[in-house]
C-alpha cells in the first residue's frame, strides 16, 4: 500500500509541494442540455442516530411523461425508492399524455403485475401505493386506485416501513391544496 506524506514531501523537496501531474484530453467532449425537471414530491425522513428516507410521494408532472427517456429516468428512480425500502405512492392525474408510468416501473422491474384493467373510464389517471417487504425473497406489494375527472379522490396506504402505516386522503390534500392556493374547485 503506497500512502502520500505531503509534510514529508515537502520537507524532502526543500520546498512546497507542486502538482506537475494533469489528465489527458477527454476522449470526447460535447455539449449537453440538462433537462428542466418539474419535481413534484414529499419526502419523509426518520430521523434519529441516522437520517433515513423511508416514504415518498411523487406527483406525475406532464415533464415526467413527455419523451421515453424521462418515462424510464422517472420509473428509474422509483425503484430507486423501492429498492432502498422506501414507502412509495405515484399519483398521476396528467391528461395531456397517456403513458402509464406505473407499467414503466413494473416493465423495469421484470414483474408480471396485473396491468390493463385499472377499473377506470380514463384508464391513465391512477394513484399506486408500494411497499418492498425485506423478506427472502423480497417482495412489492401494490395498491392500484383507478381515478377520475370530477370523482373524489381515495384514501391510500403510505408505508413507513414494511410494518408502519398512515393513511393519506388524496381528495382532502387536494382540497386543502386549492384552499391554500385559492383555487377554485
Amino acid at each position: 500500500m503506497v500512502e502520500i506524506d505531503v509534510a514529508a514531501l515537502a520537507s524532502a523537496t526543500g520546498g512546497s509541494p507542486t502538482n506537475t501531474w494533469a489528465p489527458a484530453r477527454p476522449a470526447w467532449s460535447g455539449l449537453i442540455e440538462w433537462p428542466l425537471r418539474d419535481l413534484f414530491e414529499v419526502r419523509v425522513n426518520r430521523v434519529g442516530e441516522e437520517s433515513r428516507l423511508v416514504g415518498a410521494i411523487e406527483l406525475v408532472s406532464p415533464a415526467n411523461k413527455d419523451r421515453p427517456a424521462t418515462r424510464q429516468a422517472f420509473a428509474g428512480k422509483c425503484v430507486g425508492y423501492l429498492r432502498n425500502q422506501v414507502g412509495l405512492i405515484v399519483v398521476d392525474v396528467v391528461t395531456s399524455r397517456l403513458h402509464d408510468l406505473h407499467r414503466e416501473l413494473l416493465e423495469l422491474l421484470e414483474l408480471d403485475a396485473p396491468l390493463a384493467d385499472w377499473g377506470s373510464p380514463d384508464p391513465a389517471l391512477y394513484a399506486v401505493s408500494y411497499r418492498t417487504v425485506p423478506v427472502e425473497p423480497a417482495r412489492l406489494d401494490l395498491w392500484p386506485h383507478p381515478l377520475a375527472l370530477g370523482r373524489p379522490m381515495p384514501v391510500v396506504p403510505f408505508w413507513l416501513g414494511f410494518d408502519f402505516v398512515v393513511p393519506v386522503d388524496l381528495e382532502a390534500s387536494y382540497l386543502a391544496t386549492c384552499e391554500l392556493l385559492r383555487i377554485a374547485v
